[in-house]
């Protein structure tokens, strides 16, 4: 059989840089399924092969789809609604304490102030955390007495419930944003992760090169031929649509047609978004020559 011109080779001296996260991980998912770990074995990469897998399920456990800032204003209204029902009590039992006309009731309101005066003035002014630790210290001691005899005295037990309530309200979505901002933290990993996926992939592909072009040259066998040939041409395809989609595809072939839109690998955009916050929130690529 006469030898081949031009031998085959896996493309993967190129950039990914434009790829955004989402398309990455689609992709490196795409190529490690299309070069399945018993070729590794039976062809004498499975170091490389290893090594890839490691990398591309380091990357996808490190992807965290981006999702939008819970914006401070929705912050602001569960904070203010809390600070109100808790001023609102403090202000009711202060003018029991000063003015009501039942001797017996009005000593009852002063037992429940002195909880609001030790919590302290400006409990609403404080951070986010701080005012948190101390309206639930405020609910824990209205429960226990003489507090809690003061409350029922006046038929006000609903006091610690509600501020509980307004309290936790507030604490779930404080929480949800601080866990969407540790999330964009962990993304910041990504540019490693893919960077480690990139090394170890083109690892593999001049492995897997390498073995293709000593049987050209030397070995000669049919099998190795046919079997790695097919399995850089099968590679090749998941690249070239990977190149077209991050827009680095070759100028006569730039445009995606419908079919190729169709069978290109469905990915979800990811968006960048930067937003600085103020608040009370605390402390495609260089076609490769031949």
């Amino acid at each position: 059989m006469a030898e081949r011109q031009t031998m085959q080779e896996i493309m993967h001296s190129f950039s990914r840089e434009k790829a955004q996260n989402a398309e990455h991980v689609q992709y490196m998912k795409f190529l490690l399924k299309e070069i399945p770990q018993e070729k590794a074995v039976q062809f004498g990469f499975i170091l490389q092969w290893d090594a890839f897998s490691l990398s591309v399920n380091n990357e996808v456990s490190g992807f965290h789809p981006n999702k939008a800032f819970i914006e401070t204003e929705v912050i602001r209204m569960y904070d203010n609604k809390r600070d109100k029902i808790y001023l609102m009590y403090k202000q009711i039992i202060q003018a029991i304490a000063n003015y009501h006309p039942d001797e017996e009731k009005k000593q009852a309101g002063r037992t429940l102030s002195f909880v609001f005066k030790q919590a302290g003035r400006n409990v609403h002014r404080l951070s986010y955390d701080s005012e948190t630790a101390i309206l639930d210290k405020v609910v824990d001691k209205l429960r226990h007495d003489p507090y809690r005899s003061a409350l029922t005295l006046l038929e006000m037990s609903q006091i610690p419930d509600q501020i509980e309530a307004a309290n936790q309200e507030f604490q779930s979505i404080y929480r949800q944003r601080m866990r969407t901002e540790r999330e964009k933290i962990l993304a910041a990993d990504m540019r490693k992760l893919r960077s480690q996926t990139d090394d170890a992939f083109n690892e593999l592909a001049k492995a897997i090169n390498a073995l293709y072009r000593v049987n050209e040259m030397a070995a000669k066998d049919e099998t190795t031929r046919l079997e790695l040939g097919k399995l850089i041409d099968n590679t090749n395809d998941i690249i070239y649509r990977f190149r077209k989609i991050i827009g680095n595809g070759s100028s006569q072939n730039s445009g995606a047609t419908t079919e190729d839109k169709n069978k290109a690998p469905q990915t979800e955009n990811e968006t960048e978004k930067a937003q600085a916050e103020t608040e009370k929130i605390p402390d495609r690529m260089p076609v490769p020559t031949a």
